[in-house]
């Protein structure tokens, strides 16, 4: 990775709804609920770190995925194809970027552990992507309440 490399997050997003019980709660009768959630508080998030967050959800899911789906603004969105999954579609991004950005991956599955740490790139658990987005997102509201 380059010295100053722009800090960027690939998020497994079905991963990471199926993990925080609020998100895999709503997705249950309101899949497309969950997702736009999970990139509003993601979007959230990239704002206030400056860390550019990229959010990847599997294809091939029950509920198909209309092309225009809303995008939370400045949160990039993909969808693997439906025979596609997320994973690979992170491991591709991790493999190609790792030397220019400073690339962190979440997500539980345990080959994106391993295609990560083998590109240099970093990985946290959903649960600490939670606890990670809730203390950034704490800190900047004691920081700004009047």
């Amino acid at each position: 990775m380059a010295v100053g490399a722009v800090p960027v997050l690939l998020v497994d997003g079905h991963n990471v709804i199926f993990a925080w019980q609020d998100l895999k709660t709503t997705h249950q009768q309101r899949p497309a609920q969950a997702r736009q959630e999970l990139c509003r508080v993601l979007t959230a998030y990239q704002d206030i770190s400056q860390v550019r967050v990229v959010v990847v959800f599997d294809g091939g899911q029950a509920d198909p995925y209309p092309k225009a789906e809303p995008s939370a603004p400045g949160v990039q969105v993909f969808y693997a194809s439906s025979q596609g999954s997320a994973d690979s579609i992170i491991e591709r991004l991790v493999t190609r970027y790792s030397g220019q950005y400073a690339i962190t991956a979440a997500s539980d599955d345990v080959a994106v552990q391993h295609a990560v740490a083998a590109a240099d790139g970093c990985w946290i658990s959903t649960s600490s992507l939670r606890r990670q987005v809730e203390a950034a997102i704490g800190e900047f509201r004691r920081k700004w309440t009047l």
